[in-house]
């Protein structure tokens, strides 16, 4: 079956950007635009200041710089091993002759940081809007969390 980027991403039009990334603030303290949501439930922002395109990984809860500009990103999107990776074709690839339903993405019902596997079994539908809140919300719980080291070394005396 020969795939295209389209056949990878949700349709964005009826997504409200600053609603959808609300819960990400604390990772992306500046102006971004969606370029793309991948089926996956990650994205492709622009910085709006620079024109740089970001990518937020919102099952490892991480941004990451990936190109200069909208130019440069789509000459990334040339490379078959950066779509293969950046989209999750492997993940997905069992459930890529399903259509989902508009304004979702698939996601795991347990998340690896949660125990769960990065597996194609592990894939539910989730509503994009909650996805990326639950997502935003558990990272940032999660980089809160304060580990009393000293405590560790008390239970070892």
């Amino acid at each position: 079956m020969q795939l295209n980027i389209k056949d990878l991403v949700i349709d964005t039009s009826a997504i409200d950007s600053k609603k959808l990334l609300k819960a990400w603030e604390w990772l992306i303290p500046f102006e971004t635009e969606i370029i793309m949501i991948t089926q996956t439930g990650d994205a492709f922002l622009m910085e709006k200041d620079n024109g740089s395109i970001l990518f937020l990984d919102t099952l490892d809860g991480e941004l990451e710089v990936l190109a200069d500009s909208l130019e440069s990103f789509q000459q990334l999107l040339e490379d078959e091993a950066f779509v293969i990776d950046y989209f999750s074709c492997e993940l997905i690839a069992p459930l890529l002759h399903h259509q989902l339903p508009p304004n979702t993405v698939y996601g795991l019902k347990t998340p690896p940081v949660l125990g769960g596997e990065y597996h194609s079994a592990n894939l539910e539908i989730f509503d994009v809007e909650h996805h990326f809140s639950d997502m935003g919300m558990l990272w940032e719980e999660i980089g809160n969390i304060k580990i009393d080291e000293d405590s560790d070394e008390n239970r070892n005396e």
